[in-house]
């Protein structure tokens, strides 16, 4: 017998506006099932913001200053990493 396992379609995402000011959203192709984690790293590496959200919210920054971040979200179906850029 054969196991036949489906490989999950990795969705393509991209941040908007960028650079950003006081939030950003995600733009996809597809629609996103569930709930997807953002997690926020600054240039040290270090993580500054993690959220649980749906991914046709937006993503708050207000409390990022200027500069330049990585933004990771993975989900089901989604595993994505962009640079950043917050500028008020």
């Amino acid at each position: 017998w054969w196991l036949l396992v489906p490989i999950p379609h990795v969705i393509a995402l991209s941040i908007y506006p960028n650079p950003a000011k006081n939030e950003f959203y995600f733009k996809s192709a597809k629609n996103i099932l569930g709930k997807v984690n953002v997690e926020i790293f600054d240039a040290s590496g270090k993580l500054v913001s993690s959220q649980k959200m749906s991914a046709t919210e937006a993503v708050n920054t207000q409390n990022l200053a200027n500069g330049v971040y990585v933004v990771k979200v993975s989900g089901l179906g989604v595993n994505y990493s962009s640079k950043l850029m917050i500028k008020k």
